[in-house]
């Protein structure tokens, strides 16, 4: 299989509610505390992010975003999963600071505009992505934002089965270390301020790493 197979089968696995893993998003829909409660990693690395304009990759039914929408002054959600997207869009309908777009391709944000987001996060799916596919949003990060913005994205750190599709790895992580992942961030013009490994699916299969645009 080639690049955008193993791209599309990731995508198709959250597409719509006939997807074989649609149902992960009311599972977890309400177990947001590992990422939003005051002693987390995530929460910590997140408080130092400028909200005036707030991108979520991957966000899903937005569940995120809910724990977040009053902080930021402009949220955009983007996800490749129209069905998610049609949630979300609906799930924020009354907040006027939001907006919903699919990612048509799963890679690229034409929908946002040159240097106009101060924060992009991604949480709980950039593990799953093909490391080429993590190249093309940091290359769209770096155009979307401004300069002194910043990235936290959660990624794989798992490097023990590089021929391994995603589904065939501990917790679905796809191919990817944390040094792979600076590498690509560094291809892309990214400075990377911080990389922290933590246990997931096994020990050390997880990294959250903080960019800026310099």
């Amino acid at each position: 299989m080639n690049t955008e197979t193993f791209k599309s089968e990731i995508i198709a696995t959250w597409h719509n509610e006939t997807s074989a893993d649609w149902n992960y998003f009311d599972a977890v829909e309400g177990e947001t505390d590992a990422f939003w409660r005051e002693d987390s990693l995530f929460y910590n690395l997140f408080i130092g992010l400028d909200l005036t304009s707030v991108v979520e990759i991957a966000c899903g039914k937005g569940r995120h975003a809910e724990r977040i929408k009053h902080q930021c002054q402009r949220l955009i959600l983007t996800d490749a999963s129209p069905s998610a997207i049609s949630f979300a869009t609906n799930r924020f309908a009354n907040d006027s600071n939001i907006s919903c777009h699919v990612s048509l391709d799963g890679e690229s944000l034409p929908f946002i505009e040159d240097a106009s987001a101060t924060a992009v996060f991604s949480y709980d799916a950039m593990v799953h992505f093909e490391p080429i596919t993590i190249f093309s949003y940091l290359k769209e990060i770096q155009r979307i934002l401004t300069t002194g913005g910043r990235a936290l994205l959660h990624h794989s750190n798992y490097s023990e089965a590089p021929e391994n599709e995603f589904h065939e790895s501990p917790g679905w992580r796809n191919y990817m270390h944390k040094s792979l992942f600076r590498y690509l961030a560094n291809r892309a013009r990214l400075k990377v301020l911080s990389q922290v490994e933590f246990d997931w699916a096994v020990p050390k299969s997880d990294c959250l790493t903080l960019l800026e645009k310099t």
